[in-house]
């Protein structure tokens, strides 16, 4: 299973509930405070782990400007309730798995998309 960080603006209940699915996921705040969006992209490198966010400049960084990334996972899931955003989660990482691994994904509400980073680590 893909390991992952979690910037600092990722949902507090969305990252509790997928730890207790068993997710292996650190957050960025706990090493790097407030830094800004390509030392944390810079971070998740470095550790050999997946990006977990639902800010969009991520993308743009990895796909516009070519930062090294091992992977992104974009959750756009606001329109849901929290209870339906916990269960659509889960079960979209679950089926995700490896493919996170040199991948830009998103995860929205009935659809999960993913195409393969050029900027990947092999």
């Amino acid at each position: 299973m893909a390991i992952y960080l979690a910037d600092e603006c990722f949902s507090g209940p969305l990252l509790r509930a997928l730890r207790s699915a068993g997710f292996d996921i650190i957050r960025s705040a706990d090493t790097l405070p407030s830094a800004p969006d390509e030392q944390v992209l810079d971070l998740a490198f470095k550790l050999g782990r997946v990006l977990l966010t639902e800010d969009n400049d991520f993308g743009d960084l990895a796909v516009r400007l070519g930062m090294p990334a091992i992977g992104i996972v974009r959750v756009d899931l606001k329109n849901l309730n929290r209870a339906a955003q916990i269960v659509r989660i889960i079960a979209a990482m679950t089926a995700l798995g490896e493919r996170a691994v040199g991948a830009m994904v998103t995860i929205e509400p009935t659809r999960t998309r993913v195409r393969t980073l050029q900027t990947s680590a092999p």
